[in-house]
């Protein structure tokens, strides 16, 4: 087997830095957002969540497949 053989068979990938850099500042676009989007979560007073968790709280008890609860309140 020769190298160049070899590098057919096993083609290798190289990322430059500038690649990198990219996947960097992409990545870090979307974190950026994902964190402004749990704020924007954590800021709603809607009261949305109290009204539909104690619902789906119920439904959860409601159904679940052994005998142990799953909330102790």
């Amino acid at each position: 087997m020769t190298d160049e053989h070899s590098t057919m068979q096993n083609p290798v990938i190289e990322e430059t830095e500038s690649d990198h850099d990219d996947t960097m500042i992409v990545q870090r676009a979307r974190s950026e957002r994902a964190i402004e989007f749990l704020h924007s979560l954590m800021a709603d007073a809607s009261g949305y969540d109290e009204r539909v968790w104690l619902e789906v709280k119920r439904s959860l008890e409601e159904n679940r497949t052994s005998s142990r609860r799953r909330f102790d309140d």
